[in-house]
């Protein structure tokens, strides 16, 4: 059903979510022949088979994440990140940190449920202990450019909330960034599973 139906169609996209829900060798191939459309009106249906992915699959699936990660669409963009931060591998961390810095750097931009910041932030902690360095590269990353976890305007500061709450000792004024300990890997865990649609995901 889902390589016979048009690309275009939303009940294809329909299709490709129900995917994430059952089992089936069949199943994990459709969804990356899915991933490949192109042009306008196919991005619900590369957002859809992405999570689809990420629940049938999970960490096995981290190439496929990778791969809508360089899409050309937000919508696929921000899919693919969500998958990362919930069970994606390390490989990506400096580009999702550079992505991190982007998103800091536009105060005005919109933001999404969950946040985008908070999502690159979850997978960039998941993976901080696998190489020297990274834990102080993100507390100066975050201390530069504190006022842009969260959109200007923005209803709660939901990111900043949560740092306060949680890893207090990376705000700017706090003790040198080599001596800033990583936050407990159950509140980036806990976050993950309060968010009803990255709990999913999470294994």
């Amino acid at each position: 059903m889902l390589d016979e139906t048009a690309d275009r169609r939303w009940e294809k996209v329909v299709i490709a979510a129900s995917l994430g829900t059952v089992d089936g060798d069949a199943g994990d191939a459709a969804l990356r022949r899915a991933l490949e459309a192109s042009g306008p009106g196919t991005s619900d249906l590369r957002c859809a088979s992405v999570y689809a992915l990420a629940r049938r699959c999970g960490a096995d699936a981290h190439e496929d994440f990778v791969k809508a990660l360089s899409s050309n669409d937000a919508g696929t963009r921000h899919y693919a990140l969500s998958a990362l931060a919930a069970c994606g591998r390390d490989g990506v961390w400096d580009e999702v940190a550079a992505r991190l810095l982007g998103t800091m750097k536009r105060r005005q931009r919109r933001d999404s449920i969950p946040p985008h910041a908070m999502v690159m932030l979850s997978y960039l902690l998941r993976h901080a202990g696998s190489e020297p360095g990274r834990l102080p590269a993100l507390v100066s990353l975050l201390r530069k450019h504190w006022d842009g976890l969260d959109p200007q305007g923005s209803i709660g500061s939901p990111t900043a909330s949560w740092m306060a709450a949680n890893w207090s000792a990376a705000a700017p004024g706090g003790p040198p960034a080599d001596e800033v300990g990583a936050p407990e890997p159950a509140a980036v865990e806990a976050w993950l599973r309060s968010s009803p649609f990255l709990s999913e995901l999470v294994r």
